[in-house]
């Protein structure tokens, strides 16, 4: 079970008898172990990029939000509403520049 971020709560206490047997783990993610300087945490993210453009890893969006409609995004953050992944979708209305 890897566990992202603490908008469930803390989790409740678990023998580890239960999950020895199965060998299984609880780990919440950490990256910075892996990384130590800044040039070795963007060669990551640029992999995973990568991985995720080439299909080697499959991202499941739950929701896509616009950025005209952004407030609902954190008004579903606040709520608790969210499980699993949102993108937010830069619109090309919302980076434009009217020339005068």
């Amino acid at each position: 079970m890897v566990l992202y971020g603490q908008s469930f709560g803390i989790l409740d206490p678990m023998p580890i008898s239960t999950i020895q047997s199965k060998s299984l783990f609880a780990t919440p993610p950490s990256m910075f172990h892996y990384t130590a300087t800044w040039e070795e945490l963007l060669a990551t993210i640029e992999e995973v990029f990568e991985n995720v453009v080439s299909g080697i890893v499959t991202v499941h969006v739950n929701k896509k939000i616009f950025t005209l409609t952004s407030g609902s995004a954190h008004i579903d953050l606040e709520g608790r509403k969210t499980t699993r992944s949102i993108v937010l979708v830069v619109e090309r209305n919302d980076y434009s520049v009217s020339a005068s």
